[in-house]
């Protein structure tokens, strides 16, 4: 069984608390942390006279509210003379509004549906005020059977969340069936779609929260129908020491 040993530092996490916070392609597959009432802008670039746009196809909406989205053109220098295909960043804005931790993700589709790019950002909204909580951890199906040693007293009110994908239109579902209440806490489950089209793709994602207790809580889903048959099963251990 591989462990992994988890620092925030090695992960490249981010944790922002500013009155608002800008997230580029650079900060794709990176967390951050705002307050409730914080404005948070999602800038991304593109370039005219290509067939792709960016396409939001997860808006965070259990934490966030989606705002609008403008496009504006990327400053050129003086004197410059316009061509076709000159850059322009289309910006998403949004207010964090709900504790908890949700997931932004953009694509760059073209009109035939081709996906050329993914951004994928996880956003933790805390209460105004509050002590700054460490960036969640994000657990996938590539990492089935993995076992994570965190420190009680350094990790204590980390978020875990678990992300399991579905096909819709199948009798199977993810279900968790087993944790340690007193190492991870079970907080929500949430359903998110990954197109926004009839019989794609969903994501079920589960969260957990670290209570800092010492000890070792295994973490099993199941995609289960509903007579009971048992597709597929994912795993973690939890150790907090």
């Amino acid at each position: 069984m591989r462990t992994l040993f988890f620092s925030l530092f090695i992960l490249g996490f981010s944790l922002v608390s500013n009155a608002q916070a800008t997230l580029t392609e650079a900060d794709n597959n990176t967390s951050i942390t705002i307050e409730k009432g914080e404005r948070l802008i999602i800038s991304l670039k593109n370039h005219g006279g290509t067939p792709y746009q960016w396409k939001m196809t997860d808006n965070g909406e259990n934490v966030l509210v989606f705002e609008k989205e403008a496009t504006r053109k990327e400053e050129q220098p003086k004197g410059a003379i316009p061509m076709t295909g000159t850059p322009y960043f289309t910006d998403y804005y949004f207010t964090g509004t709900n504790v908890g931790t949700g997931r932004v993700t953009l694509k760059l589709v073209s009109y035939s549906g081709e996906v050329a790019k993914t951004m994928q950002y996880s956003i933790t909204v805390k209460e105004v005020g509050m002590q700054v909580v460490p960036a969640p951890i994000l657990l996938g199906e590539e990492n089935n059977g993995v076992t994570l040693s965190l420190s009680g007293t350094k990790e204590k009110g980390t978020f875990i969340l678990v992300s399991l994908k579905n096909q819709s239109g199948t009798p199977f579902m993810w279900k968790v069936v087993s944790y340690n209440e007193e190492v991870t806490a079970f907080q929500t489950e949430n359903r998110r779609t990954e197109e926004e089209t009839a019989g794609g793709a969903y994501f079920t994602d589960f969260d957990l929260m670290v209570t800092g207790k010492k000890g070792v809580s295994e973490l099993k889903f199941q995609l289960t129908s509903y007579a009971g048959e048992v597709e597929r099963e994912i795993s973690y251990t939890i150790t907090v020491k």
